[in-house]
Order: structure tokens, then C-alpha cells, then sequence
């Protein structure tokens, strides 16, 4: 399963998970991790099945585990994009 995906236009809000989720789902199915016919939903569950969830570092969302992620306070890329720090590709 790919593990860091780079969708273009982060913003570092939840805006980008669905575009994250997309390009996951297309690079899953390009490798045949999953078959054609997955949907973003067969995604989003493999992730929550495997207890991973994507992750914002720079200009890319990473797939690391949930609780890590719970776990740590939440500084660096997503809030530089927040606040114009950091710009992401377009």
C-alpha cells in the first residue's frame, strides 16, 4: 500500500482528505494493492480497518497510525499552510 501521496492544492484543512483519499485510491489500484472497481469508501475503510489514517508533512499526506497521530499536538505543516507559511503546488 502506498504510504505518502501528494495531491495538489493542500490547504492543510480537512478540505484535503477527500483529494488524499483519491489519490491513495489511485495509487492502491495502479499497484494492485486494490482492484479497479474501489471506491474512496474502500479506502477510507482499509485505512480505519488497519488503524492508519493520512497525516499532513509539507506538501504531502502521509499514512501513519491513528493513535500516533491522536496522540501528538498537531504543529508544523498543516498550520503553516493554515497560515500562509507553507504553499502546496496548485
Amino acid at each position: 500500500m502506498p504510504t505518502v501521496v501528494s495531491p495538489r492544492g493542500l490547504n492543510g484543512k480537512k478540505s484535503d482528505f477527500p483529494a488524499g483519499y483519491d489519490a491513495l485510491l489511485a495509487e492502491a489500484k495502479r499497484l494492485g494493492y486494490l482492484p479497479a472497481t474501489a471506491t474512496r469508501e474502500d479506502i477510507k475503510q482499509a485505512l480505519r480497518t488497519a488503524n492508519l489514517t493520512l497525516h499532513h508533512y509539507d506538501c504531502t499526506l502521509q499514512v501513519v497510525p491513528y493513535l500516533l497521530h491522536k496522540g501528538l499536538g498537531h504543529r508544523g505543516s498543516a498550520s503553516d499552510m493554515r497560515n500562509n507559511l507553507l504553499q502546496c503546488p496548485q
